[in-house]
């Protein structure tokens, strides 16, 4: 990823987002984990949504899959606890924004402001779906209904003012607010969409590649920092990495699924909204990231070096009898089997339990200190 004339927040997004699932893959790993280690997982995806606010569905679908498969390994109760944490820890960190922008906006405002606006955009079907497309078609419009505002005439359409279009709107709607008059051309929007399903879902196609198909040129149109067929290499090679280890990484799947449910969820919510190349370069690092790690776990796997299995919830102590060892018991003192607890006790209460008295001498001696024979030595010739 070359970004050379623009800073913004895809690379910090990218950042934290591979940093919470790697986190989030820590903490399912880890059977009996900590308090601190979830909430910290959860910290971290709490400020890559603050860094992307499109990551917000991964507060829902990364802590529902962390309780799903904590489930199955441990039971119900660790796995509620897991997914808690890590919500707890995600919203805690998002709490002070929210408080802000709640505050400044007079209005509860769940990190960003954006919705029904974007939403409009991204099914308006004569633009694709796309921003750029439908500033142009909307330019002549705005320039003759606002001829002396500032970014209305005489600019490119990237230039154009997006206010002044949905001011546009408004106007079009006498009576309603802003925001009522958008919900209502979103409602327009939606019913052409539905009755042009096979557009509707050529459009939804042509975002989805625009996401994936090209490196983003650092906001130069029709400029390529890097090569086409290079990204395209590394982002086919990715994700056929994260296939790979969905079928043949054995027990370590699950973290493949983490980091796959995540990248899937976060592409599906940029296709339905508002979708540029610039969009995949939050994913890039976690999407390299996984489809590495799944092609290491796979070849381990088919080496025989799977993760080692938990056993059933309950049913550890049946494990440890199975594998000689016994488990720890709360207090940190040793737990013998059943079948020995009787003898020990008795053992505890008499150390000599088989002692045998010398008339002659009055010592006590162990019989182990004199072991039975085996069988009867023959009685030497000549003896009495």
């Amino acid at each position: 990823m070359l970004v050379a004339r623009s800073y913004l927040s895809e690379p910090l997004g990218g950042f934290f987002f591979v940093l919470a699932v790697f986190a989030i893959c820590i903490a399912v790993a880890t059977p009996h984990r900590r308090k601190r280690l979830a909430l910290f997982a959860g910290f971290l995806l709490g400020c890559a949504v603050l860094s992307r606010n499109d990551l917000l569905l991964l507060f829902g679908v990364l802590p529902g899959l962390s309780f799903l498969m904590a489930w199955k390994r441990e039971g119900l109760k660790p796995a509620f606890r897991l997914a808690a944490l890590l919500v707890v820890g995600s919203v805690v960190t998002v709490t002070p924004w929210v408080t802000y922008a709640s505050i400044e906006q007079h209005k509860l405002t769940p990190i960003t402001t954006a919705g029904p606006s974007s939403l409009w955009v991204a099914t308006y079907l004569p633009a694709q779906g796309r921003q750029i497309l439908l500033k142009r078609q909307f330019s002549a419009e705005v320039c003759k209904t606002f001829p002396t505002a500032e970014d209305a005439c005489g600019v490119t359409a990237t230039q154009l003012d997006m206010r002044l279009i949905f001011k546009l709107l408004a106007m079009r709607h006498p009576g309603k607010t802003q925001d009522e008059a958008i919900s209502l051309e979103l409602n327009k929007n939606i019913k052409q969409d539905l009755s042009h399903p096979g557009q509707f879902a050529q459009m939804l196609f042509n975002k989805l590649g625009r996401i994936w198909a090209k490196p983003w040129g650092g906001g130069a149109v029709g400029k390529q920092e890097s090569s086409i067929w290079q990204h395209r290499i590394l982002i086919f090679g990715s994700w056929l990495g994260i296939i790979v280890g969905l079928v043949f990484a054995g027990r370590r799947r699950k973290y493949v699924l983490l980091g796959a449910a995540g990248l899937v969820a976060v592409t599906a919510l940029n296709t339905i909204f508002v979708s540029e190349s610039r969009m995949s370069m939050r994913m890039d690092p976690l999407l390299f990231a996984t489809g590495i790690g799944a092609i290491g776990a796979a070849f381990r796997a088919r080496r025989g070096d799977d993760e080692p299995e938990l056993p059933p919830p309950g049913n550890e102590e049946n494990a440890a009898d199975r594998d000689g060892t016994h488990a720890p018991a709360a207090d940190g003192a040793p737990v013998t089997g059943s079948g020995d607890t009787e003898g020990n006790t008795e053992s505890q209460r008499n150390p000599i339990q088989t002692g045998t008295t010398s008339a002659d001498s009055g010592a006590v001696s162990s019989a182990s200190d004199h072991p039975a024979p085996t069988d009867i030595q023959p009685r030497l010739e000549g003896s009495s």
